[in-house]
């Protein structure tokens, strides 16, 4: 199992520490500091040797005004999720069993769109329990002009279906 922490400064002047009591030791460490800056992968114990690497993707600057309902912040997060989904089914040995666990150290602010859709229409909420679990993530869909209309997320997501399509045909044989 590759799993995702998604973690957060709600105040942007510290990095936010990476929590790591209730992540399975196989897990990939996704930090988001300040905000803005980079994503950083972490290399933890037992970490499938196939995802050893540091890549970094820049996110749109948010400030704590712009943080509460931002769908800039918003799109940013979940194209990250996409890309590393990608990475992920992408592998010589493809990993489509990816989780996503997502923390705010502030319950109170919305840091993420109150939905995300996964390939079976089911609504699973991301905030703002800590370290929720979400379902297998096969596609991210969600039912919003503003994802529909960003080039990049659709791209990115008919690429990871033209690539799940592969890993099944492959699967068949």
């Amino acid at each position: 199992m590759i799993v995702i922490q998604l973690l957060y400064s709600c105040h942007g002047n510290k990095p936010t520490n990476v929590v790591r009591k209730t992540v399975n030791s196989n897990s990939c460490i996704n930090s988001i500091k300040n905000y803005s800056d980079t994503v950083k992968f972490e290399k933890d114990i037992n970490l499938y040797d196939k995802l050893k690497y540091e890549k970094k993707f820049s996110l749109e600057n948010c400030n704590t005004d712009q943080f509460r309902d931002d769908p800039v912040f918003q799109k940013s997060v979940i194209k990250i999720v996409l890309k590393i989904y990608l990475y992920c089914i992408s592998l010589e040995e493809p990993r489509d069993d990816l989780f996503i666990f997502y923390r705010a150290t502030n319950t109170t602010i919305k840091t993420i769109d109150e939905y995300i859709y996964i390939m079976n229409g089911k609504k699973v909420p991301l905030y703002p329990v800590e370290n929720l679990e979400v379902n297998t993530v096969r596609s991210v869909i969600k039912e919003n002009k503003i994802f529909q209309k960003d080039k990049d997320i659709m791209s990115l997501l008919d690429s990871c279906n033209v690539q799940l399509k592969k890993i099944k045909h492959i699967q068949r044989r």
